[in-house]
């Protein structure tokens, strides 16, 4: 899985590109959910790993109650969106 892309790069195109650079390497799927990710950022993940049927996994990030940003379990946004966990889901 690819964590949190948008830390790394900043363009979707650059996402795009290391998406299929690193699905050549074996990249299984990419976490699409994050809290940082903005709505476009989260439905271009999504489409670009539906497109390449790969899974799509959410953030569950916790560093503890006294982070502003992340003090909750699944605190990102699905935007009408569902994780895709394939052979991963309990």
């Amino acid at each position: 899985m690819w964590a949190h892309p948008f830390w790394e790069v900043d363009r979707p195109d650059e996402a795009l590109d290391t998406i299929d650079r690193f699905r050549a390497a074996g990249l299984d799927g990419v976490e699409v959910f994050y809290i940082t990710h903005t709505e476009e950022q989260t439905l271009f993940l999504a489409d670009a790993c539906t497109e390449r049927g790969m899974l799509q996994t959410g953030s569950a990030d916790f560093h503890g109650p006294d982070n502003p940003r992340f003090n909750r379990f699944g605190a990102f946004e699905l935007y009408g969106r569902e994780p895709v966990l394939g052979p991963i889901a309990p």
